[in-house]
């Protein structure tokens, strides 16, 4: 065996171990993929199923119609009830259940439930807020263009988590990006 064929004869046997690793780990990232998409699956199926079983006992027990202003005056109700006990999560769930009621109600299907949040939850992160001015007066989104106020702002690349220190040229408060609903 010549020189030659003894290195040819390493190198296909070295091919083959990195071979094997490279499919090994290749199935491995598949499966990391496919367990990362039934875990998504189920953490969203879990919401749906609530949501479809929610609908069925809600739609028995107070019926088909929409129900806008009975709900958004329950929805009143319980709200009250957290301002007396804010610590009380149950008084919380109560007007995330109401919100869902009216969700479904007025269209709104279970099975698109996370794509909705998700979808708002972006828009949201991607608002400009003012600074609160306490914790108890509401932060509502600047109502300007994204693309404005960036250009306002001079930065159009600016991280996540960017907090504006001053705006007098701009607005007399501060700015945050992407806190609030």
């Amino acid at each position: 065996m010549t020189e030659r064929d003894q290195v040819k004869g390493e190198l296909a046997n070295e091919y083959d171990e990195h071979k094997d690793t490279c499919a090994k780990l290749l199935a491995a990232r598949n499966e990391v993929a496919r367990l990362e998409a039934e875990l998504e699956t189920l953490r969203a199926g879990s919401l749906t199923a609530y949501l479809q079983r929610q609908e069925d006992w809600s739609s028995q027990t107070f019926g088909q119609g929409l129900r806008t202003r009975g709900i958004i005056e329950h929805i009143k109700k319980e709200l009250a009830e957290v301002l007396a006990n804010p610590h009380d999560l149950s008084e919380w769930v109560d007007v995330v259940i109401l919100a869902l009621d009216g969700y479904w109600r007025h269209g709104g299907v279970p099975e698109t439930i996370m794509d909705a949040l998700n979808a708002k939850q972006e828009k949201n992160f991607s608002r400009f807020y003012p600074k609160p001015e306490s914790e108890d007066v509401p932060s509502e989104h600047i109502r300007t263009e994204k693309s404005e106020l960036e250009t306002l702002l001079g930065n159009k690349n600016r991280p996540q988590d960017w907090r504006l220190k001053s705006m007098r040229q701009v607005k007399p408060k501060s700015i945050v990006r992407g806190i609030g609903p």
